[in-house]
């Protein structure tokens, strides 16, 4: 994978007290074309 096909992910706040979240599971696989709005991971938080 080339550094440009590298993007930031930002994780929403999913309430006022949410500090962090766990990464539980990966939707998509490396090297995927991906558009806003796709869902990417599974979080726990």
């Amino acid at each position: 994978m080339s550094v440009d096909k590298i993007v930031a992910v930002t994780m929403p706040k999913w309430g006022l007290s949410m500090t962090e979240g766990k990464v539980m599971e990966w939707l998509v696989e490396e090297g995927t074309d991906l558009k806003v709005g796709d869902p990417v991971l599974d979080i726990e938080t």
